[in-house]
């Protein structure tokens, strides 16, 4: 059996909605077409359906799949192809109805929803496939009470010819417009070969053509324009066939990507602009003139198979679905909308058509003695962070110790109480919030341990210093032997210490700037102690200097005095930098910077004979005193 509609050499159903019922006989003159799932006149109790090209195909495998259930069912779905039937004696283009009114065979989403309202209404019509929205105002399918039900997602996008075009590789929507508004018509004009353009924008009655149509309005609309096709853009091609594609290296048409993989790799779907979109089965409301076949009536026919438990949404006929070239939407659980009637279009996030899946793994990490502390981390398609709530489940109980904790960016924190001191088992099960697409899971058994306090007790010794001498900090553990101690002191990266018998030293260096310093020592808790802290004070006072020289006491006739100026810290092997500075009486001599603190410095001339008094002025810095010194020296 042929996968797709076949046009090639038959009549073209009338581009009008318009289906018009004639006088002919019932079976006679009806010829099977591919993807009629009746064969011949259906029965009064059948749901009969009409209409979309796109979704014919994905609609035709699920009714074939109800239709050929094991036991038979009450009623089967007769659904019936789209477009003019292969040649027979005339009038060979139509299809009876249960009560034997023959009508023209609808072709298209707005043909199918005629035969539902208005002057072309058909009883024995209960649904029309439809690759468009209701259309609404005055007169309107809206209007008429008709309601669609999303099942499928599809995909639009624009189709090109395989085996040779002259379009480029790539199409953005600004260029689509220009194409099928008339203001390009040749390929070189959107950065493709010479050629000139031959748009199609689908035969009318096409839902695709609609839904087409409908994008290109809204994108004239946002630059302050309006939109219309233009004179060259053809409006009688058929949906979804590649009869005036696959050869024309000119041609472009709007395709199902889906309905386009269908058609044995002659159609090349150009990248750029695409647009998903909500397909649906459309029925009769309040309004509906079959008194055995409606929409919310006891009888639940209609949701038996478009509901949202219908069997249109049932997961088990997504493969059916996809075997037509769609995806089937997710229920309104899981983020979609399948199955729910409505009259305006679902939002963009709900055309899902794939679960996400999730792990769920659990990790102990839990500091509070006495308390089991664990963390669960869900993860989904690494996008979006998986939105629900965790159970936790300890030593194999049924019954969770925690429940409903939600899952913040990836991740379940709970605190267990009342369990004994040691190892246990858990168990985290992930359950994705309601209208998201993710799956549930949970977690393999994981240890995690209900830990035993600690305490630091925190010392700092010398307990008052100044800089250039070095501190120790103490930190003695109560409820462990061993471990580790992070210390910390002040902004500076923690250092991590072993203990050792229960204690914990570090030492703060000598060099270490004056201040104070919040400090800290924390221990860390192990596999069966948790951590504590202890927190104190270090204060580091500036240094007083030692200052000292060694210019010689006289110098020789015409020459001048040299020698290193030295700043030191008693008892201290740390440096200090700075300035100093040489003055006689309030005269500055010469200054210099330290280096390893000293500076080698030469002093000017003095009157020979004379004996002069220097003062050498230490200015201090940020971690040492300011100080002086004098000596004298004597110019021979």
């Amino acid at each position: 059996m042929s996968i797709r509609t076949t046009f090639a050499g038959i009549a073209t159903v009338a581009a009008s909605a318009t289906v018009l019922s004639i006088a002919a006989p019932a079976m006679a003159d009806y010829t099977a077409a591919p993807n009629d799932s009746v064969q011949g006149q259906a029965a009064s109790a059948d749901v009969v359906g009409f209409g979309s090209d796109t979704t014919e195909i994905s609609v035709f495998k699920v009714a074939d799949a109800w239709n050929t259930q094991a036991t038979p069912p009450a009623f089967r779905i007769a659904t019936y192809q789209a477009g003019a039937q292969p040649a027979a004696p005339a009038p060979a283009n139509t299809v009876t109805l249960p009560d034997g009114t023959v009508i023209n065979r609808p072709n298209g989403s707005g043909q199918g929803k005629a035969v539902l309202f208005g002057a072309s209404n058909q009883a024995e019509a209960d649904f029309a496939r439809s690759s468009s929205q209701l259309s609404t105002g005055t007169g309107s399918e809206q209007a008429a009470g008709l309601l669609q039900i999303p099942f499928a997602v599809d995909t639009l996008a624009m189709g090109v010819s395989s085996a040779a075009t002259n379009a480029p590789a790539s199409l953005t929507i600004d260029q689509i417009y220009k194409i099928y508004s008339g203001q390009v018509t040749d390929w070189s004009q959107v950065g493709g070969k010479a050629g000139t353009i031959h748009a199609s924008a689908l035969q009318g009655g096409s839902g695709t053509g609609k839904f087409f149509k409908e994008q290109l309005t809204t994108y004239a609309q946002a630059r302050g324009t309006t939109f219309s096709f233009g004179p060259s853009i053809d409006t009688t091609w058929q949906e979804h066939s590649d009869t005036n594609v696959k050869n024309d290296p000119n041609a472009i048409a709007p395709f199902s990507v889906g309905r386009a993989g269908l058609l044995g790799g002659t159609i090349h779907i150009e990248s750029g602009w695409s647009k998903k979109r909500a397909v649906y089965n459309v029925v009769r409301g309040s309004q509906s003139t079959d008194a055995g076949i409606k929409w919310g009536a006891d009888n639940n026919v209609l949701e038996s198979l478009f509901g949202t438990d219908g069997y249109f949404c049932d997961p088990a006929n997504a493969a059916a679905i996809a075997a037509g070239g769609l995806q089937q939407m997710l229920k309104p659980a899981d983020g979609g909308a399948c199955g729910q009637a409505m009259t305006t279009a679902p939002a963009a996030s709900q055309l899902v058509s794939d679960k996400v899946a999730t792990t769920t793994s659990v990790a102990d990490t839990g500091d509070t003695a006495g308390t089991l502390g664990v963390t669960a981390t869900v993860v989904g398609d690494g996008v979006n962070a998986p939105a629900g709530t965790v159970d936790f489940f300890v030593d194999g109980s049924s019954t969770a110790a925690v429940s409903n904790v939600t899952v913040t960016d990836g991740k379940a924190v709970a605190a267990i109480d009342g369990l004994a001191a040691g190892a246990h088992q858990v168990v985290a099960k992930f359950t994705k919030s309601y209208g998201t697409a993710f799956v549930n899971s949970q977690s393999g058994s994981t240890a995690a341990t209900v830990r035993t306090a600690s305490s630091v007790a925190l010392a700092v010794s010398p307990s008052t210093g100044k800089y250039g001498t070095a501190r120790t900090l103490t930190a003695t553990v109560t409820g462990a032997t061993d471990g580790t101690v992070a210390f910390k002191v002040g902004s500076a990266a923690a250092v991590n210490v072993a203990v050792t018998n229960g204690v914990a030293t570090y030492t703060v260096s000598s060099s270490k700037s004056a201040g104070t310093y919040a400090v800290s020592a924390t221990y860390l808790r192990t596999a069966t102690v948790a951590s504590s802290a202890a927190t104190g004070s270090l204060v580091i006072a500036k240094a007083s200097p030692v200052i000292s020289e060694t210019f010689p006491s006289a110098t020789l006739a015409g020459a001048a005095g040299k020698g290193y100026v030295k700043v030191a810290i008693a008892n201290s092997t740390v440096k200090p930098t700075g300035t100093v500075r040489i003055y006689k009486g309030t005269t500055l001599l010469r200054s210099a910077t330290l280096s390893s603190g000293q500076a080698l410095i030469t002093l000017p001339k003095f009157t020979k004979g004379s004996t002069v008094t220097l003062t050498i002025k230490y200015l201090g810095s940020a971690n040492v005193l300011a100080g002086s010194k004098s000596f004298t020296i004597t110019q021979r």
